[in-house]
């Protein structure tokens, strides 16, 4: 288990791998803030896709990190060959951020 924490949230790391049978996976960095809808092109998505996507804040190699900003997906609607991410990133202006998609 992890000591580590990020400002008095305490952060817990999984007892378990995860599965080895995820089929499909990609990030895409986009510059944003605010409450938007990202959208991402992703072939062989379809609107009948089940689609999991996280969010989190990259630097500018492109390593995520835990910053100051508060980041949430809301909403996530998959269509032909692309995703639509309804998220709200709560800081004072735009971030570097990376969407990661997983697909089966």
């Amino acid at each position: 288990m992890s000591t580590e924490a990020v400002g008095v949230i305490p952060t817990i790391e999984a007892d378990t791998d995860p599965p080895a049978d995820l089929v499909n996976g990609r990030n895409v960095i986009f510059n944003a803030g605010g409450e938007v809808i990202l959208r991402a092109p992703l072939a062989g998505v379809t609107p009948f896709t089940p689609v999991t996507v996280s969010i989190t804040e990259v630097d500018a190699n492109g390593h995520p990190f835990i910053g100051g900003a508060r980041m949430t997906v809301h909403n996530v609607r998959a269509f032909e060959n692309g995703v639509d991410t309804r998220v709200t990133i709560e800081f004072n202006g735009p971030l570097r951020v990376r969407l990661s998609y997983v697909w089966s």
